[in-house]
Formats: structure tokens, sequence, C-alpha cells
């Protein structure tokens, strides 16, 4: 948890306009308490190109509430050009 908050505040204070929105697609009990969370992420604004990623996040329950356990992630490769047939 500590690392991805700490990843994120360096990428905000360097564009404080950029924002991060995300949707989960799918969330799978390995057990009843560990989820697999599986969903897409979009960056944008902040003067630098939108970029997509697909994520994968283990989360834990504990006494407290869910805890990131860890997250896989991997960009969306996104094309403009056109299919040439």
């Amino acid at each position: 948890r500590e690392a991805v908050a700490r990843d994120l505040s360096v990428v905000f204070e360097a564009t404080p306009d950029a924002r991060l929105t995300g949707e989960v697609t799918s969330i799978r009990m390995i057990r009843p308490e560990v989820a697999s969370v599986d969903g897409e992420t979009m960056m944008s604004g902040g003067g630098v190109p939108a970029s997509r990623s697909s994520f994968t996040a283990i989360l834990v329950k504990e006494a407290d509430g869910w805890r990131l356990d860890s997250v896989d992630e991997m960009p969306i490769e996104t094309t403009t050009d056109s299919v040439k047939a």
C-alpha cells in the first residue's frame, strides 16, 4: 500500500492536473478473506497523453477491513492507425 501511495504521490506532484480513474471488471473470491480484483485504469490530463492500463489486485481482509496485498499492472496498447487489408 505504501509503495502504491508513494508512486502516485510522485505522479500527482509532477502533474497536479492529472486525473486517475478506474473501473473494476471482475472480483473472484479465492478464499473468504482473499479476493482477486481485475480492472482498468485511465490516467489523463496534466498535459500528458492519456494512458490506459489493466490491473489485477490481491486484497486481504483484516480485522479493520480490506487491505491491498499486491497489484500487477500492464499498459493497454491503443492504436489510432487504420488497419490495412
